[in-house]
Parts: C-alpha cells; sequence; structure tokens
C-alpha cells in the first residue's frame, strides 16, 4: 500500500528513489542518525565480539566461534607469546603511568620573571612614592 501520492512517486521515480528509501531515511532523521553514522556502527561491529551470522560473507570459521577473523588472529597471537590479556593491560598502563613520571624528573629551573608593561612605564611610577603630604589651612 503507497502511502506516497502518484506524483510524488513519479518524482521520486524520476530522481532514483523508491518509496523504501524515503520511508527509511525518514526515520533515520528522526532518530537523529546519518549513513555515516550507520557505516560508522558497522565498522565497530567488525571489531566488537558480536558479529551478524547472517551475513554470507562470513568465513567458516567467524560463523562457528562468532568472532571476526581479527580478534582470532590476537588470542592466537597471545597464547603464541605465552602471555594474557590481563598481562598485556597490565603492561600498557605501567607504560601509560610512566609518562609523567619521565618528564617529573627533569629539573627545571624557575624562569626569571619579566614584566613587558614594566618596561613601557616611567621610572618613577615604577618606584613606590610617598604619601602626598597635606598642608592644613
Amino acid at each position: 500500500m503507497s502511502v506516497i501520492p502518484p506524483e510524488a512517486s513519479k518524482v521520486l521515480g524520476k530522481l532514483g528513489v523508491s518509496e523504501e528509501t524515503l520511508r527509511l531515511e525518514k526515520g533515520m532523521k528522526k532518530l537523529g542518525v546519518c549513513d555515516n553514522d550507520l557505516e560508522t556502527y558497522k565498522e565497530l561491529q567488525k571489531h566488537s565480539a558480536v558479529i551478524d551470522l547472517s551475513k554470507e560473507e562470513l568465513s567458516k570459521e567467524e560463523r562457528a566461534m562468532g568472532y571476526c577473523k581479527k580478534q582470532m588472529d590476537r588470542v592466537k597471537a597471545v597464547k603464541n607469546l605465552g602471555t594474557t590479556e590481563e598481562e598485556i593491560i597490565e603492561d600498557h598502563a605501567h607504560r601509560v603511568s610512566q609518562l609523567g613520571h619521565q618528564v617529573s624528573h627533569i629539573s627545571v629551573s624557575p624562569r626569571k620573571r619579566r614584566s613587558s608593561i614594566m618596561v613601557m612605564l616611567p621610572a618613577k611610577w615604577s618606584q613606590p612614592q610617598p604619601p602626598p603630604q597635606f598642608t592644613g589651612v
């Protein structure tokens, strides 16, 4: 059942847009989602543990395990190195914490502060002046 008037469907046909595409675009607009967001979502899904098992281009391993190829390769590499994910995360955290520590060992002598405004002022303004003396009337 077509909700779009015949004039609009004729225009959509000339533009090469189907009613389904128009419906999807309107729904995405209401949700505040654009095509780039969907592409980013698909890219993130490739790196997450959950993959769409209905895809036909998945390998037999990916369909059986439910993980993408990159994730399985990482697990194999970690096992071959004889370490664990926890050790890798711990080492990474240690290295990150050392970044600020390296800078703090450098001795920095205090800089002499110079004010450019003091150079521009007349000498009588830069030295304290005694308060004016009032003579009684």
